[in-house]
C-alpha cells in the first residue's frame, strides 16, 4: 500500500468518524462546551450547568465558536443539535487531518528509511484511535490543533528568512492552544524554552510571538466577559480551583506511574513500544523541538494526581514520528519485524470499531426521540433511566449540583419523560393513557423479562427503534450488551 492509498483511506475514515461517532467522549465535551453554548442560547438555565460555571473556571473560547455556529444555523432556518455537532466534528476533522498531513510532510525528512517514512505515515492516520480522537470537538482536540499550527508555522526550514508576520501568528496559535486547553500552557512553556535556549531567537521575533499571545489571551478574555457577564479570568480560577483548592483530586487520584502502567494496556502491541521510544529519544535528540514540547507536558501530568488518558491526546501527533524515528535506529528490533502482523490484526478491527461506533451509545437514542418522537409521552423504568445525565424534569431525587448534570442541547424543550418504579406501575401508565405512548427499556431486559408482561395485559406493542439490536445477541459474551455502560436501548410504541 502506498502512501496516497493511506491518506485516501484516512480521510475517508476521518469522515466516517465525524458522521457516525456521535455523543461525547468524555462529558466535558457535551457539558463545558455545548451546554454552555446552549445557556448562552437560553436553552438551559445556570444552575443547571456544571460547578466548573460557578467557579467561571471554565475557558470560552470553542463556546462562543459553537454558540456561533448555532446562530449561523438558526438564522437560516435549519438549526438541529445533531447537524450542528456533525458540522463541528467535521471542521475538527478537516482541520486535523489537514493539519496531520502538513506535519507528516515536514518531518518525514527526518525519517531516514523508505519503509520507516511509510510507517511514519500508517501510524498518522491509521492508528485504531487516531481518527475517533481528531474528530472531536473538545478542548484536547483543539488545543492540539492550534499547537500543531504554532509549531508547523514555526518550525520550517528556512526560518532565517521568516517574516515578522509569521511570528505573529505563531503567538496566535500558542495563544488559542492555551485558550482551547490550558494544560497546554506545559507544552507551551517548553516550547517558549526552546525558543530561547536552543533556537536562540533575535529579540524582535520573540516580541512578535508574545505580541501574538497577548493578542490571543486578550480574545479569551473578552469571550469570558462575554459568557460570564463580567470580567473574570478564567484561567486564573483554573488554577486555582485545580491546584490550589485540589478540586480535580475529588474526581480520583492515580499514581505516579500509572500513564507508564496503563499505556501497554490501553493501545494494545504498539503501547509496549511508546515509554522506551519516548526515553530513547529525549537521550538522543535531547535539543529538539519535540523534546522540549513533550517533557515538561508529561511531568506535569505525572505530578498531577488526577489523570486521566484524554490528556496526553494532545501527544498523539508526536508519537508515530518519535516511534519509527528511533526503532529504525535500533537494530534489535529486525528480529521482533513478525509483532507488525498482531499489530494490523489487531489495529484493524478497533480501528473500523472506532471509526463507526458513537461516541455515547444513548446519543443515537436522543437523535430518535428528537425527530421522531412526535408528542408522544415517553416512560422508563426508573432504575435503568436511558438519560443517564439528569434530567431536572425528574424529581424522583434531588439535583446534585456538580454530580448530576443535565442534559438539554440534545432535547427539544417540552421532552418530559416519566419514570416508573416498577413493571406493574408502567403498565398502569400505559393503560390509562388516551393515545400511544413510548416506553424505553434495555433490550435484553425487554425481550427476556418485560415483554411477557405486557402480553398478558394484552397491550399492543410495536417496537419502533434499537440502538443494539436482539440479532447481535449470539455474540453478547459474558452479557456485555446488559451491561450499564452499554447504550442497548429498544423503543416500543405500546397502547391498550
Amino acid at each position: 500500500m502506498k502512501i496516497r492509498h493511506i491518506l485516501i483511506i484516512g480521510f475517508i475514515l476521518f469522515i466516517v468518524a465525524a458522521i457516525f461517532t456521535e455523543g461525547y467522549f468524555h462529558p466535558d465535551e457535551h457539558f463545558q462546551l455545548l451546554e454552555f453554548a446552549n445557556y448562552k442560547l437560553g436553552g438551559i438555565k445556570g444552575e443547571y450547568l456544571p460547578w466548573e460555571f460557578d467557579e467561571q473556571m471554565r475557558p470560552t473560547f470553542q463556546v462562543f465558536i459553537a454558540y456561533s455556529v448555532c446562530m449561523a444555523f438558526k438564522a437560516i432556518g435549519a438549526f438541529d443539535p445533531y447537524v450542528v455537532t456533525t458540522f463541528l466534528r467535521l471542521i475538527t476533522a478537516g482541520c486535523m487531518f489537514i493539519l496531520l498531513y502538513r506535519f507528516y510532510e515536514r518531518y518525514k525528512v527526518e525519517i531516514q528509511s523508505p519503509k520507516g517514512i511509510w510507517w511514519f505515515g500508517a501510524l498518522s492516520f491509521l492508528l485504531w484511535y487516531v481518527p475517533f480522537i481528531s474528530v472531536r470537538y473538545s478542548s484536547e482536540a483543539y488545543g492540539t490543533i492550534f499547537m500543531l499550527l504554532a509549531v508547523l508555522m514555526y518550525d520550517v526550514p528556512n526560518y532565517k528568512k521568516t517574516q515578522l508576520g509569521r511570528y505573529l501568528l505563531v503567538g496566535l496559535f500558542l495563544g488559542f492552544s492555551f485558550l482551547s486547553r490550558y494544560q497546554m500552557g506545559f507544552m507551551i512553556f517548553g516550547m517558549g524554552l526552546w525558543i530561547l535556549m536552543v533556537r536562540k531567537e533575535k529579540p524582535a521575533r520573540i516580541s512578535f510571538i508574545a505580541l501574538g499571545f497577548i493578542i490571543s489571551v486578550g480574545i479569551g478574555l473578552l469571550c469570558d466577559y462575554w459568557f460570564y457577564g463580567e470580567w473574570v479570568s478564567s484561567a486564573y480560577n483554573y488554577f486555582y480551583q485545580n491546584l490550589v483548592v485540589n478540586k480535580a483530586a475529588e474526581f480520583g487520584v492515580s499514581p505516579f506511574w500509572y500513564y507508564a502502567a496503563m499505556t501497554p494496556l490501553v493501545i494494545p502491541v504498539f503501547g509496549i513500544v511508546i515509554l522506551p521510544c519516548l526515553i530513547a529519544f529525549f537521550i538522543k535528540k535531547p535539543k529538539h523541538l519535540f523534546t522540549w514540547l513533550i517533557i515538561p507536558f508529561l511531568v506535569i501530568h505525572h505530578l498531577i494526581g488526577h489523570k486521566e488518558f484524554r490528556f496526553l491526546f494532545p501527544l498523539s501527533p508526536f508519537i508515530p514520528f518519535i516511534v519509527v524515528f528511533v526503532l529504525e535506529k535500533a537494530n534489535w528490533m529486525k528480529g521482533l519485524r513478525f509483532t507488525k502482523y498482531i499489530f494490523w490484526i489487531i489495529n484493524i478491527p478497533l480501528l473500523i470499531i472506532m471509526s463507526c461506533k458513537p461516541a455515547y451509545d444513548n446519543t443515537m437514542l436522543f437523535r430518535y426521540m428528537y425527530h421522531k418522537r412526535n408528542d408522544r409521552e415517553v416512560y422508563f423504568l426508573a432504575a435503568y433511566p436511558p438519560w443517564m445525565m439528569y434530567q431536572v424534569e425528574l424529581e424522583k431525587k434531588p439535583f446534585i449540583k456538580g454530580k448530576d448534570l443535565k442534559i438539554a442541547f440534545l432535547h427539544e424543550p417540552d421532552f418530559h419523560p416519566h419514570p416508573a418504579e416498577d413493571i406493574p406501575e408502567l403498565m398502569d401508565s400505559v393503560q390509562a393513557s388516551n393515545k400511544p405512548v413510548l416506553v424505553v427499556l434495555r433490550t435484553i431486559q425487554y425481550e427476556e423479562n418485560y415483554k411477557s408482561h405486557f402480553d398478558k395485559k394484552n397491550i399492543r406493542q410495536k417496537v419502533v427503534y434499537q440502538t443494539y439490536h436482539s440479532w447481535l445477541k449470539p455474540i453478547n459474551f459474558e452479557n456485555w450488551i446488559g451491561r450499564d455502560d452499554v447504550g442497548s436501548w429498544t423503543v416500543i410504541e405500546m397502547s391498550r
